[in-house]
C-alpha cells in the first residue's frame, strides 16, 4: 500500500510520466534507470509525522543532478516542494492529542499557524507548475480524503539547474568593496610593522590590522572602570545565544516539533 501511494505521489507509473505534456511520454523500460533516480529523489512516507516531523526535502541535490539525453531530447530533474496546510479545526484536533486545550491553543497559535506538511517531488524539468500542482493536488486530496487540508505549490519552491542563483553585478561590487578593505588593512599593517617607532599616521592608526588586533586582545584595566559591566556583557551575550537557539526551534524544521512546543509551553515562553 505504501509503495503504491509513493508511486502515485511521485507522478511515475508503468507507462512513464503522467503529468507532463512535454517531452512525450516514454515507456518505463526505456528510462528505467533515469526514473529510478527521480523516484529516489522524491519524498517518502516518513516516521514521526504525529510528533511534528513535517518537513521532507527529499534529495534536492540528486534531483537537480538528474540528466538524460534521450531520443525525446534532454531531460533534467526539477525539484518542487508542495505545502499541505491543515485547517484550524484540524490543527486543534491534532494538538488535542498533545493535551493542548482550546485556551492553550490561542497561546500557541502564532507558533503553529504557519506549520505546513512539506512534500518534495522530483519531476522532469519541462513540467510546468500548473501541471505539477494539478496532478499532486488531486492525488493528495484523494489520499487524505475526509481531512480538511489545502495544497499549495509556489513557483519559488520549484528549482532546476537552470534557475540556480548566480552572482550578479551588485554582489560582485559588494565583494570587491569588502576585498579592498582587506587589502587596505594588510597594507596599513605592513607600514605599521616596517616603521621604526609607533607612528601617528591616521591611515595606519585606523586601518592597520596588526594595531587593531593588539587593541582587541589587550588585557588591562583602566583606573576608572566599572568592573560589573563586563559581567553584564557576558550575561547579555548568553541571552542572545539562548534566544537565537529558541528561534531556531520555532522557525526551522525539526523532527520533534510538537515536543519542542511542549517544552516552550512548560517554560512559559509563549506567554510573554
Amino acid at each position: 500500500m505504501q509503495s503504491s501511494l509513493i508511486i502515485s505521489l511521485t507522478g511515475v507509473t508503468a507507462s512513464g510520466f503522467t503529468l507532463c505534456g512535454q517531452p512525450p511520454q516514454p515507456p518505463l523500460p526505456a528510462l528505467q534507470n533515469f526514473l529510478k533516480y527521480m523516484f529516489d529523489s522524491s519524498s517518502k512516507l516518513q516516521g514521526g509525522v504525529l510528533l511534528g516531523n513535517l518537513m521532507d526535502f527529499g534529495s534536492f541535490s540528486q534531483c537537480l543532478q538528474i540528466y538524460k539525453n534521450s531520443v525525446f531530447g534532454p531531460i533534467h530533474g526539477k525539484h518542487c516542494v508542495l505545502k499541505i496546510k491543515p485547517s484550524i479545526p484540524l490543527m486543534k484536533k491534532i494538538l488535542s492529542f498533545r493535551n493542548v486545550s482550546e485556551k492553550r491553543f490561542l497561546k500557541v497559535y502564532e507558533t503553529v499557524e504557519k506549520v505546513d506538511l512539506a512534500w518534495s517531488v522530483c519531476v522532469p524539468h519541462s513540467c510546468p507548475r500548473d501541471d505539477i500542482f494539478r496532478h499532486f493536488n488531486k492525488t493528495i486530496m484523494e489520499t487524505v480524503e475526509g481531512l480538511d487540508v489545502t495544497v499549495n505549490l509556489d513557483d519559488n519552491y520549484c528549482n532546476t539547474v537552470f534557475n540556480q542563483p548566480v552572482m550578479g553585478t551588485t554582489q560582485f561590487i559588494v565583494l570587491i568593496f569588502l576585498v579592498c578593505f582587506v587589502f587596505i588593512g594588510i597594507i596599513a599593517a605592513v607600514l605599521d610593522l616596517n616603521s621604526s617607532e609607533e607612528t601617528d599616521n591616521v591611515f595606519v592608526d585606523t586601518f592597520s590590522a596588526y594595531r587593531n588586533l593588539r587593541r582587541i586582545t589587550k588585557i588591562g584595566r583602566a583606573q576608572k572602570e566599572l568592573q560589573f559591566l563586563h559581567g553584564l556583557r557576558v550575561f547579555s551575550s548568553w541571552c542572545v545565544v539562548i534566544g537565537h537557539r529558541f528561534i531556531m526551534y520555532i522557525m526551522f524544521p525539526v523532527i520533534n516539533q510538537l515536543e519542542e512546543l511542549d517544552h516552550l509551553l512548560e517554560n512559559a515562553i509563549t506567554t510573554t
